[in-house]
């Protein structure tokens, strides 16, 4: 029996791992999620790892904007200035005077090391005030710098449920960075919940739902014109404490998803579950 749960409200690409994207009417997808999203990353020359605003010293990244021109790179710095493909060289100068270390962007090539990542502390969760690395891509294919999946969905109304729960903070979807945002569904429950281990047709794409959505210091920090607020994290924490994958409790919003069958998403598409 099959269950249509909502259409395609958005679709975002990330052109450079952490920082803000672009949006797209319509995008192929396979093994490795949305294409060109997240294939390159920052890499500290020093320590060898992927730079990434998931440890908050990194946090201007996600005020640099990537996106794709015909498959080249562009990236806007905050203080508006615009790097293409040819410029290499200059990006990586301004990338690493915004950071304050030697740094460089690097292509995804299949084994591509770590990033750090600041959990803080906030009771009742797994991993609570420390700093960790993890691998990139850690339950998907490798030639992407993604967290963990190929692809990372998000229920608009699992939003307006967490605004509603936490009114004092300011809950945007740019918190949650998800390549595929969906509209619909119940705001009195986290629906994606439900979405797990189950598969869905979108377009002419396959995926296979596998785990809820773990979240971290990345919904708190100040990018654009969100402040700083780590009451979002502890709101998800209080509301959608989920025990994910037999690891621990961590507070979650949205599913992440592998590509079972490669094909197209355009926004509008049904979110079919099967």
């Amino acid at each position: 029996m099959t269950d249509i749960v909502g259409r395609v409200m958005e679709i975002r690409r990330f052109p450079v791992k952490s920082m803000a994207g672009e949006l797209l009417s319509s995008v192929a997808v396979d093994a490795l999620g949305i294409a060109g999203d997240r294939r390159i990353a920052v890499r500290d020359l020093e320590t060898g790892k992927v730079v990434s605003a998931k440890q908050p010293k990194h946090a201007a990244l996600l005020d640099c904007i990537a996106q794709l021109d015909h498959d080249e790179l562009v990236v806007t710095m905050p203080d508006g200035r615009c790097f293409g493909a040819d410029q290499r060289i200059e990006l990586d100068a301004a990338l690493s005077s915004l950071l304050g270390r030697p740094v460089r962007l690097d292509a995804a090539t299949g084994d591509d090391g770590v990033y750090e990542s600041y959990w803080p502390e906030i009771e009742g969760v797994v991993l609570s005030d420390v700093t960790l690395d993890f691998p990139v891509a850690m339950a998907t294919g490798k030639g992407t710098f993604v967290d963990l999946a190929a692809l990372h969905v998000v229920a608009n109304s699992s939003l307006e449920r967490l605004q509603a729960l936490a009114p004092e903070s300011t809950i945007s979807v740019d918190r949650f960075r998800p390549g595929i945002l969906v509209d619909g569904g119940s705001t009195d429950t986290f629906v994606e919940n439900d979405w797990a281990d189950r598969t869905a047709t979108i377009g002419s794409a396959v995926i296979a739902f596998s785990t809820v959505a773990p979240r971290c210091v990345m919904t708190t920090v100040a990018q654009g014109d969100l402040p700083r607020d780590l009451g979002v994290l502890q709101s998800l924490v209080a509301h959608n404490r989920v025990n994910a994958d037999g690891i621990g409790a961590f507070g979650c919003l949205g599913v992440y998803a592998e590509v079972t069958v490669p094909g197209t998403i355009s926004v509008g598409d049904d979110v079919v579950l099967d």
